[in-house]
């Protein structure tokens, strides 16, 4: 018999003993009811069986980092169910989007108190003592003393349109879910007091506040509906800024104040539709924050800026290297409308080309790119002067929009 058979012969007996041993292993299995397997796993099992218990979230229910109350906050989460990883007592660990985190079950909505006070230092500074009127706005929470609803609601649509006019203006938005809340207060006083526990300056009529990470205070005073919804506008643009900051880690070297006002004015300048949709242009007086005074405002910043004129106009040169100080002092409003200005003009005055840098100039900023003029100017591709001469020419435009 050559070999080359012997080999063959060799093989098949291999081959037919391991299909014994595997039929009689089946045999085995089959004779033994009590550890059926598929595949090593019990015959009754499923990939269906195995599936992650579902959570029942409330609207508005507090999604936090880790299970205790104090701990930084997430998301405020739609109403639905989520896949639970983890549970700790009433507390489940949830997958929302791309984030992890903690609802409290038994109680998934912060307490009142808690939210209100959550950053206000309590035992140095106390809000009213008062039954708050709480709501949920989308990805907002809403505690005020203030129950004039047709108020409330027009501050509502504000919100509800802000994040999504933030992005497409400014080409920027958080990776995670926004998350913050409102605070309305209804007494002058207690505003002031809060903004003295702030070291802010009380002098000034201001009747809005972000308090980072994620607060917003509001006092209506005699503001109409479109001036307070264009400050909270301003407000929440601060809270979004800040948490872009806080995701890219960069919360230790803000945005310099001529842009980070600027931003801010800028969407607070919007245009609102009848049903409450936000649109960034064009400028007129139906905007939120002047109405038909910007106008005015717009005729004296071209006398001043004209040859031998005799009014304070500061240069984006100068407005761009003012420290904070500086920048909130005496001129403090002129320097913000400036600083709005600006921003609408590259965003929207000075051609696509522009607009389109200086959104990649906005994305260098927020994680710490240099705030010296001349960086902006190579980033734009334009000389200061050139761009000081253009911004004039859309200035005496935007005010013929006035009839001026």
């Amino acid at each position: 018999m050559s070999g080359s058979v012997r080999v063959w012969r060799l093989l098949t007996v291999l081959v037919l003993g391991c299909c014994a041993v595997f039929v009689e292993d089946l045999a085995g299995q089959e004779a033994d009811p009590g550890s059926p397997t598929i595949l090593g796993q019990p015959a009754g099992w499923s990939m269906e069986s195995e599936a992650p218990a579902m959570a029942t979230i409330v609207e508005g229910s507090t999604l936090y980092l880790d299970p205790i109350p104090s701990s930084p906050i997430l998301a405020m989460l739609p109403e639905g169910q989520l896949p639970i990883i983890e549970s700790h007592g009433s507390w489940v660990k949830v997958h929302y989007g791309d984030q992890f985190g903690w609802v409290d079950l038994e109680t998934p909505r912060r307490p009142a108190d808690a939210a209100i006070t959550r950053a206000a230092e309590p035992e140095a500074f106390q809000l009213p003592d008062a039954e708050w009127y709480r709501k949920t706005w989308g990805t907002y929470e809403l505690f005020s003393l203030v129950y004039d609803q047709r108020l409330l609601n027009a501050l509502a649509l504000a919100a509800k349109g802000h994040a999504e006019l933030y992005a497409d203006r400014f080409g920027l938005s958080p990776r995670q879910a926004i998350s913050g809340s409102v605070v309305i207060l209804a007494n002058q006083e207690a505003f002031r007091t809060f903004l003295r526990h702030r070291d802010e300056d009380v002098r000034v009529t201001a009747n809005g506040y972000f308090l980072s990470p994620e607060m917003v205070f509001l006092y209506p005073g005699r503001s109409s509906k479109r001036q307070l919804s264009a400050t909270l506008i301003h407000e929440l643009t601060h809270l979004l800024n800040w948490q872009i900051l806080r995701e890219l880690g960069r919360t230790d070297t803000p945005l310099p104040p001529w842009l980070e006002e600027g931003m801010a004015d800028d969407l607070a300048l919007s245009l609102q539709g009848r049903n409450g949709e936000l649109t960034a242009e064009p400028l007129g007086p139906g905007n939120l924050h002047y109405g038909p005074r910007l106008g005015a405002l717009l005729h004296r910043l071209v006398s001043d800026m004209a040859a031998g004129g005799s009014g304070y106009a500061p240069s984006l040169r100068q407005l761009m290297t003012m420290d904070k100080g500086a920048f909130m002092a005496a001129e403090r409003e002129r320097h913000y409308l400036m600083s709005s200005l600006w921003v609408r003009y590259l965003l929207s005055g000075a051609g696509d080309e522009i607009a389109g840098r200086f959104r990649g100039y906005l994305a260098t900023m927020v994680r710490g790119g240099s705030s010296y003029p001349d960086e902006l100017a190579s980033q734009l591709g334009r000389d200061l002067n050139a761009l000081e001469n253009g911004f004039r020419v859309w200035l005496t435009q935007q005010r013929a929009l006035f009839g001026i």
